[in-house]
């Protein structure tokens, strides 16, 4: 645990982290105008990759979550709880801005994979392994 602990704070993540962050850049250069939805197994997973991928300016990422209110994620700065689920009209204005192309990367819990109906997504990731064989349909 304590080397666990010691990369966490050296600033090293999971290469699952690195591989996405690589072939979504990827995706772009060789796409340009379109769209990334990712999808995770947990609200904590969406929230990190959220962080690591807005580093880079081409790629405008934005989260998808359910609206439940639970999270072992803490408070943020603001005294907001991280990883908090989104109401209904918070999550219906994620998808307004992401099908009018104001971000360009929409990673989701695994709420949206069978309740989102968006055209001109050209990559999907599956960012944790699933059991479902329904979900990879």
């Amino acid at each position: 645990m304590k080397k666990a602990e010691e990369l966490v704070a050296a600033g090293e993540v999971h290469p699952k982290f690195r591989d996405c962050e690589e072939v979504i850049l990827e995706h772009f250069e060789n796409n340009g105008a379109s769209r990334v939805i990712i999808f995770a197994e947990f609200r904590e997973t969406v929230s990190e990759l959220e962080e690591y991928l807005a580093m880079h300016s081409e790629l405008r990422v934005t989260s998808f979550i359910g609206q439940g209110t639970k999270s072992c994620l803490g408070p943020d700065a603001e005294g907001k709880n991280k990883g908090a689920g989104m109401n209904q009209a918070a999550q219906q204005q994620v998808i307004r801005n992401f099908r009018a192309g104001h971000s360009n990367t929409l990673i989701s819990t695994s709420i949206g994979e069978e309740g989102l109906d968006i055209g001109e997504v050209d990559l999907i990731i599956m960012f944790d392994c699933t059991s479902s064989p329904v979900r990879m349909i």
